[in-house]
């Protein structure tokens, strides 16, 4: 009874995490340089002043019940531009979009929002019923799929919004996922790894480590840091010592710096959250 439903649950975990990993970028948000590449070398460009953007945001949320026991969730918010900048606006649009794996025509934030929360509570739904019929005693009665997405760095020239995903399909425990994005406040254009462009790829690997380091409150000074450090993570040390694996999705800028961050699984087991660390921009 109980390995029909996990695994079912399962697969549908694995699916929707391997979707929304496919969605950020071309190239779902992966890296693929060398180590003696300069990370996008080329100036992100002169940005004039412009008037100050004001955000608001859309929420749809719904509530279903399943069968006699069984109760869906869903939760849909981000924000929005509304004072103009169109530019801007359809390169947010485009942005969140993409994280709700939509592929239909344009239509307004909250047409967007209502479209897939609905499409999400009809799935949903239907994959807890399928369970629950055969199983009404099973333990997984209830699926939430929650996404947030708020405006978390500001300043004249650029703004970040960052999205967190939490999504709960049964077994001991849900999935997050935590991705960001910034922007040119001028042209609306993404803004990525242009953020370390006065890095190599070596270099950027190393500072990474070190980062890591601090995440895992590993002294930097310790003879065995290196040891401690791949102790901690899921990776060989052939790819450990000469090409320490870059994040699945890219960086964003922040009060703290520019974040690096590593998703659930990615390079760690999930007891350890999802390692990050920030670095300065340099230019």
């Amino acid at each position: 009874m109980k390995n029909f439903s996990i695994s079912s649950a399962l697969f549908m975990l694995v699916a929707i995490i391997t979707a929304l990993a496919s969605c950020n970028g071309k190239n779902g948000g992966k890296t693929d340089i060398s180590d003696s590449t300069v990370i996008a070398e080329d100036a992100i460009g002169e940005v004039k002043e412009t008037e100050k953007i004001i955000f608001d945001s859309v929420l749809w949320a719904k509530t279903s019940n399943v069968a006699k026991n069984g109760k869906v969730s869903v939760r849909i918010k981000y924000p929005y531009i509304k004072n103009g900048h169109e530019t801007v606006q359809d390169s947010i649009f485009a942005w969140e979009k993409e994280l709700l794996e939509s592929r239909g025509a344009k239509a307004s934030f909250l047409e967007l929002a209502k479209e897939r929360g609905t499409m999400l509570v009809d799935s949903l739904s239907k994959d807890l019923k399928s369970i629950l019929d055969v199983y009404e005693e099973e333990e997984v009665k209830e699926m939430t799929y929650d996404m947030n997405v708020s405006v978390i760095y500001e300043d004249d020239e650029f703004f970040t919004l960052e999205g967190i995903i939490y999504t709960y399909l049964g077994g001991a425990h849900g999935s997050t996922i935590n991705v960001g994005q910034t922007f040119c406040k001028a042209s609306g254009k993404r803004v990525d790894w242009e953020l370390l462009k006065g890095y190599t790829t070596k270099e950027l690997r190393n500072e990474i480590k070190k980062g890591l380091k601090g995440y895992f409150e590993i002294p930097a000074k310790a003879a065995d840091s290196d040891e401690q450090l791949q102790n901690s993570l899921l990776i060989d040390e052939e790819s450990f010592c000469n090409a320490f694996p870059l994040p699945e999705y890219r960086p964003y800028l922040t009060n703290k710096g520019v974040c690096i961050r590593y998703q659930q699984y990615e390079i760690a087991c999930y007891a350890a959250g999802m390692p990050e660390c920030y670095l300065p921009v340099k230019k």
